[in-house]
């Protein structure tokens, strides 16, 4: 569900959180310089890592590719005028090179975002 961090005062508070959670996690990683350490599910939803339940994935990533996706989730936000509080889902699909269909992910993923 969409977190609007300027909505109000408890979704700033929520993105902080989300933030402050994904930080603390990613310090039990090991550090890999000139990295972003970012988290699923995004910052910008109810359901990021400052939730509390553990139920949430951090990794260090090149950060120009981290900045470019983040940067594509805004741009889907307002074309397709996700707001603060609507739900949508993210399917990932595995793309992988030869024939027929991996038996565990390979290769490449991408994700398609969709309201829901």
């Amino acid at each position: 569900m969409r977190l609007f961090p300027a909505w109000d005062a408890n979704a700033t508070q929520a993105y902080k959180d989300n933030g402050k959670a994904k930080d603390a996690a990613c310090a039990d990683l090991p550090k890999v310089d000139g990295e972003d350490c970012d988290a699923y599910p995004f910052a910008s939803t109810w359901e990021g890592t400052g939730l509390g339940d553990g139920n949430f994935s951090v990794q260090y990533l090149d950060p120009s590719q981290n900045r470019s996706a983040g940067g594509s989730l805004a741009a889907w936000y307002n074309s397709d005028r996700i707001l603060h509080f609507d739900q949508f889902y993210v399917n990932i699909a595995y793309l992988h090179r030869g024939s027929g269909a991996p038996t565990r992910p390979t290769g490449w993923s991408t994700a398609s975002l969709s309201p829901a």
